[in-house]
């Protein structure tokens, strides 16, 4: 080994990748960066071949090239990068460890089993998590050479996940759960970034689904808010005792037996009294 090759080596063994993500999530996100590169084409804009060089070189140190990094013409060949990079994916692929879940993992399990969600819903909730949370994963995904319109951005989640288009298309559709609980939405404009497509409640919520491992209420928190008051009791509610009884019984019901997709319609004009009337039930039902 020359010195230039020890160099180099020493260059990639102390390149530190906890600084862009928590060790729990560097495997996954490293599969994604490969697949994205070899499966999105996003190695075209990465690897530039006329100047022998990376567009962006913390991504090729992430990604252990950093021995490729200013090695000059003779040994900056595109054909060994494709290979180096092909060989990481297989071998991050093929080991199958015991797997210990992360504090995603174990948050999104809490958070399917509240909301229902399968198991393909449940996955591109991690994934759009870690994305809007590690930011060179973003930055090698918005090296994609498509314009990042939903279309382009529903099929670039498809392939990196393995989940049909079409199904992938309902799940992040207007109206499914994930869109119902106020969790994700596609932007329809067209954007600079990968991640500027996506939307969640806020940045909060993205955090402790990462990071915060205990109640998940306390995660729910960051994306709701809690209601006053109400103003009013049951007994305002004279006029209407058959249906309100009703109306308590059935929720009552439902919470004690955590009954999913319980749901009730309340219509109305504005100022009629939903939001109050909501309110009263609910805390009749919890004082229960």
């Amino acid at each position: 080994m020359d010195d230039t090759d020890k160099n180099t080596t020493k260059t990639t063994e102390q390149f530190d990748t906890s600084i862009y993500v928590r060790d729990e999530y560097k495997n996954i996100v490293t599969i994604w960066m490969l697949k994205a590169m070899l499966k999105l084409d996003c190695h075209r804009k990465f690897i530039d071949t006329k100047d022998c060089s990376f567009s962006q070189n913390e991504i090729a140190s992430f990604l252990g090239l950093g021995h490729f990094i200013d090695v000059g013409k003779k040994r900056f060949k595109k054909e060994l990068i494709m290979e180096a990079m092909r060989s990481k994916y297989e071998k991050l692929t093929s080991n199958k460890p015991i797997h210990k879940k992360t504090t995603l993992d174990k948050n999104t399990d809490k958070m399917s089993e509240m909301l229902g969600l399968e198991t393909q819903e449940a996955t591109i909730l991690k994934f759009v998590v870690l994305l809007l949370h590690v930011t060179i994963l973003d930055q090698t995904l918005s090296l994609a050479r498509f314009e990042f319109k939903s279309r382009q951005i529903i099929q670039a989640i498809s392939i990196l996940l393995d989940i049909p288009y079409k199904r992938t298309r309902e799940i992040l559709s207007s109206g499914s759960k994930l869109d119902k609980a106020s969790l994700i939405s596609i932007s329809t404009n067209k954007n600079i970034d990968f991640s500027d497509s996506i939307k969640v409640s806020n940045e909060i919520f993205v955090e402790n689904m990462c990071e915060l491992d205990g109640d998940i209420l306390n995660t729910i928190e960051s994306i709701v808010r809690k209601a006053s008051e109400p103003e009013l009791i049951l007994r305002d509610y004279s006029h209407m005792v058959a249906d309100i009884d009703v109306l308590v019984n059935y929720m009552q019901h439902a919470t004690d037996n955590r009954t999913k997709g319980a749901n009730v319609l309340l219509y109305g004009l504005p100022g009629t009294g939903k939001t109050q009337l909501a309110k009263t039930v609910a805390k009749v039902v919890k004082k229960n």
